[in-house]
């Protein structure tokens, strides 16, 4: 079950978005709406969604408050906005779509595909990751980031200093947001290509690599010969 809420202020394209929403494919969902901000507020405070499908505009008040408030939550966010120069911002915030008005059920199965394709790879403009620290946001830039680590329902950021932050939401999920030069080399481990220096054998049949930081980390088979193809035309 899906578990989606629906953040928009206009009531004909809010039962629009929905109707798009249940027929754009064969997942069982459950669907919320909510027409303001303090309202959006106070139902993510108490409830756990997947996923939200946002609007920037709500009675006059900015969306994007609403998105750097929860930011570091285990949902996914989708934009649905009919101001088109907020993308970049958006992206920049990690979330995983922006779909402009007018909208079409295709575009919305688009956006519905990119969420449930599990631990696929965006090619989104994500430049800081949100991480929660004493009640506190706190926003990670990628380029300070050594490599991303596997941690139960949570991801693990091990930045370049050595300093660790703790990511709300699973590995498979992180990689949805961020941009196409992150590989999963691992099942427990993820990195920005251009963060690996070499290839090493460790041991016979197991290789690491090794970042230009002196991290050391795993590699999988699957994705050994993609990842020294990749490293070759970098």
């Amino acid at each position: 079950m899906i578990r989606i809420l629906v953040v928009e202020d206009e009531a004909l394209v809010a039962q629009r978005l929905i109707r798009f929403i249940r027929e754009s494919d064969d997942h069982p969902k459950e669907i919320n709406h909510v027409q303001s901000l303090a309202t959006a507020e106070s139902y993510l405070s108490n409830h756990t969604i997947d996923l939200l499908f946002l609007d920037l505009n709500l009675h006059g008040k900015q969306g994007f408050d609403l998105l750097k408030n929860f930011v570091h939550k285990t949902f996914h966010t989708i934009i649905v906005s009919a101001y088109t120069d907020k993308a970049i911002e958006a992206f920049e915030y990690g979330v995983l779509d922006y779909i402009c008005k007018p909208f079409t059920q295709e575009r919305i199965k688009k956006a519905l595909v990119r969420f449930t394709r599990n631990g696929t790879t965006g090619s989104g403009s994500t430049t800081h990751l949100a991480v929660r620290v004493k009640n506190e946001l706190k926003f990670i830039p990628l380029q300070s980031i050594s490599h991303l680590q596997a941690a139960s329902i949570y991801s693990e950021l091990v930045l370049m200093n050595g300093e660790k932050y703790v990511y709300d939401k699973p590995l498979n999920s992180l990689m949805q947001i961020l941009p196409e030069q992150y590989k999963r080399i691992h099942r427990s481990y993820a990195v920005d290509i251009s963060r690996i220096e070499s290839i090493v054998k460790v041991k016979h049949n197991t290789y690491h690599a090794q970042l230009i930081n002196g991290h050391s980390l795993p590699i999988s088979r699957s994705i050994r010969q993609e990842l020294r193809s990749l490293l070759a035309t970098k």
